[in-house]
This record gives structure tokens, C-alpha cells and sequence, in this order.
């Protein structure tokens, strides 16, 4: 099960993204990973950007994720299970 959200604003022709989560679950609803910026990890640098692992641990994530490597990610994800 994937849930991509995004939430985005326009201003003087530019596109600015406000808040995501791009949330990813098995079959039997077990978290695979959520990657989302969530004000709750103040912490970790490069905050709020943050991803939910399977184990339970939260890291920072370097760059802002987009769709298309969310997309990217589960493939690899579910073709290296096979």
C-alpha cells in the first residue's frame, strides 16, 4: 500500500511544497518506510525532513524527497524481495 500526499502553494509563478508524506506499507499493513516533514524530530539535522524505517528508527533524509524517487525506491524495494 503507497499514500503520496502532497500539499503545494503557488506564488509569482513558482511552486513551493508545503508539507508531504509519502507513506509506504506491506500487504499486512506493516510500515515498509514513511518519508514525511512532520515538525516532530527537531532534532535530526536537516529537520523536519525526516523517514520512518520498518525497525522503528527515524533518520534524517539529505535531500527532499520527491514522487518519483519514493516511486524509484519501492521498485527496488519490491524487486530485490523477488
Amino acid at each position: 500500500i503507497v499514500e503520496l500526499f502532497e500539499y503545494v502553494t503557488e506564488s509569482d509563478g513558482k511552486i513551493y511544497l508545503k508539507k508531504y508524506s509519502f507513506h509506504w506499507q506491506d500487504a499486512n499493513g506493516k510500515l515498509k518506510r514513511r518519508w514525511d516533514n512532520a515538525p516532530h524530530h527537531p532534532e535530526l539535522p536537516n529537520a523536519p525532513h525526516h523517514v520512518h524505517n520498518e525497525d522503528g528508527s527515524v533518520n534524517e533524509v539529505k535531500e527532499i524527497p520527491d514522487i518519483f524517487y519514493i516511486i524509484e525506491t519501492i521498485e527496488q524495494g519490491i524487486t530485490q524481495k523477488s
